[in-house]
Parts: structure tokens; sequence; C-alpha cells
């Protein structure tokens, strides 16, 4: 269970401090010196400037006709219709700019490093280690190598606020903090993209972590049902209805799915684990490489594209021994945590895993009969 720190966790220092060197950081996209590229603009701008044109216009922005023969918005997860940031931005600026989109996009990334500083003060950690944390989770991974994939990003930023209202709702035994989380777990939801699945995953296995880690399980789980129901019904009203209208379309899309195959080609190879100890090791940042294949190694280079930017090897390295010592393992405020970084480590595999088989037994069935039949031809 975590620790209240209320009186030794300076909340609004560390607040000030981040927000200090979050605007120093962030401040080349925040000026309009530089902006966000790729898909930012080419897909989400337009998206945007669709919404605020609809909602200056008192038009609905749910359908337009200017797609295909016409194209349900409400369904669409690019749509940026359920994002509350920018639907705010849209409701206040009739032409939304290229900085305007870009500084909501760090405001969610803002949200987000809150939200670890507002966990590491629940559990009663250290406020220096708080804002590593937040500025590592608002610069670095994930938000620095999707900052383009403005829908990814969204989902990565309400994380950490659903994580530390989930807890607090389990470990007071809170409807209202039930509530909160819920929100903010459907705002996760309501991005509807790969990265809103794994998270909702390691939301669940919170919970599951939080029962079995005492000794009184099944008093944990009657003291959960109130505030995982009131999470429950609040998560549903902010994500039903996107969710059931992408679903609906995506029955009628010729591409419901993505084949093994293609999907397995975005899957990280072994080797590039070595990228967390020396940055750009196969010189993916380098114009004059040839990104398309590492022939010695036989990786799809594409993979490695956005491993240079991680210029911390050495201390990541420092950070993954320490995570597995013992004691870590043995502490119920992170045990919960090495579960999911390995099973996170184990999907990123993905096809160079080798077990593909155990969820997919229809697979292993078609390779013996491929393998027959092959045999059986020659």
């Amino acid at each position: 269970m975590g620790v209240s720190a209320k009186g030794g966790f300076p909340l609004g220092f560390a607040a000030g401090v981040f927000a200090l060197f979050f605007v120093a950081l962030a401040w080349p996209w925040l000026s309009g010196a530089v902006t966000i590229p790729w898909d930012a603009k080419s897909q989400f701008q337009p998206q945007l400037q669709f919404l605020a044109a609809s909602l200056a216009r008192r038009d609905s922005p749910f359908w337009t006709p200017g797609v295909f023969a016409g194209w349900p918005q409400i369904a669409d997860p690019q749509s940026l219709i359920f994002s509350p940031l920018h639907l705010l931005l849209g409701a206040i600026d009739p032409r939304p700019s290229f900085r305007a989109a870009d500084a909501v996009t760090f405001a969610a990334l803002f949200l987000g490093g809150i939200g670890v500083i507002l966990f590491f003060r629940d559990r009663g950690w250290h406020v220096g280690g708080a804002l590593a944390a937040a500025l590592c989770f608002a610069f670095g991974g994930a938000a620095a190598s999707r900052l383009q994939h403005t829908g990814e990003i969204l989902s990565l930023a309400y994380l950490p606020l659903a994580l530390w209202l989930l807890l607090r709702a389990l470990e007071r035994s809170s409807w209202l903090a039930g509530v909160a989380a819920g929100i903010a777990a459907g705002l996760v939801a309501a991005g509807r993209d790969q990265v809103a699945l794994l998270e909702l995953y390691l939301l669940a296995g919170v919970v599951v972590a939080h029962w079995l880690g005492s000794d009184r399980r099944l008093d944990r789980m009657r003291a959960s049902i109130g505030p995982l129901a009131a999470g429950a019904a609040a998560g549903t009203l902010v994500a039903a209805l996107p969710v059931l209208m992408t679903a609906l379309l995506a029955a009628d899309s010729n591409r419901t799915s993505i084949d093994y195959i293609s999907a397995g080609r975005g899957s990280l190879h072994p080797a590039h684990v070595l990228t967390l100890a020396f940055a750009d090791l196969y010189g993916a940042a380098d114009p004059k490489v040839d990104r398309r294949v590492c022939a010695r190694l036989g990786v799809v280079a594409r993979g490695a594209r956005f491993h240079h930017r991680d210029r911390r090897g050495p201390a990541l390295w420092a950070r993954l021994v320490y995570a597995g010592l013992p004691r870590d393992v043995r502490d119920g405020p992170r045990r919960e945590f090495v579960p999911a970084a390995g099973g996170r480590g184990f999907r990123a595999r993905g096809a160079h895993c080798g077990a593909r088989g155990l969820f997919d037994p229809s697979l292993a069935f078609r390779n013996r009969a491929a393998g027959d039949a092959a045999r059986a031809s020659g």
C-alpha cells in the first residue's frame, strides 16, 4: 500500500520546478521556431482544422462529405472529437495554427508528468526521483519517438493520471477516486490505439497485483468493489460511444486486421537491445547509412530508426540492474511493475520471440500442414 507523504513531499515546489524545465525543453515548439512534423501535420492537423471550422460554423463535426462519399468523423480515432484538449482548442480558435496544435500536445504531456509526480507523492518516494521520472516521461521514450503520432501521445499522457487515481481508489476504498480513475481510463480507451490497449492491460494488472499483495486478499477484493464499480461506470460513459462507433465502422472496413507477416516486420529484433547501451549502433541517424537493411545481422533497420534518440545508455543499464535487485522485487510499490516490464519486453520481441503458437494454436497447425504439403509435393 502506498505511503502518504503530504508533509514531507513539497508538491508545489516539485510542480514548479517541473514546469520550469518543461517549458525550457519544449520551448522550440511552444515558441513556433519548429513544429512537430509528419503525421501530426499531414494526418491530425486537417482533422483539427475540420473540427474547429465545424464548431465555428455551428455545424456537426461528426460527419464530413469531403472524404470518399462521406465519412463518419465520430467513428474515426484520428478525428480528435473525443480529445478534451483539442475540443477546447477547436471551440476557442476557429483556425488553429501549427503552434497551437503543438502546444496542446505538450499540454497533454505536461499533465502526464504531473501525474507521475502525484504518483511518486502517494508512494512516499523522493521528490528528486519524481522530477527525473516526470521529465523522462514527457521528453523520453515513447513521447520522444512517437511525438508526431498525436493520438498515441494522448493515450500515453493519460496513463500516469489513471494509474495514480486507480491506486488511490484501491488503497483508500474511495469511490470518488474510482470515478476519477474511470474517467482517466476512459480517456485512455477513447484513444482506440495499440498504446491504449497495452495501458488498459497494465491497469487491469495493477488491480490484480493489489488484490494479491496481501494475505487478506478477500478483504481487499471486497473493499475494491465500490471504487471499481464507480470507475467502470464512469469509464463506460466516457469511452463507450467512441469505441462502439469505431467498432461499427471497422465492421464495414476492408482492412479490419493486419496480417501476421506485416505485423511481424514491426517487431523488435533482439539485436536492437544493444542500443540501450550503445546509441545509434546501426547508424540509423547517419544519412549516409542505408536504413533498409542491416545485412550482417539480418535486421530491418526500420525497427531501429527511433532507438538512436536515446543517449542515456549507461544510465539505462544502471537503472535496469537496480530494478532487478531482489529488494525491489520484494518492495510492494514496485512489485506490480516487474511482470509488466517483462511482459512488455516479451511483446516487443513480437515475431522474434517464437511463441505465437502458444497464443494462436492454428498457426502451429498451419505450419505443420504446410510442411507436410511441401514434403508431399517434393
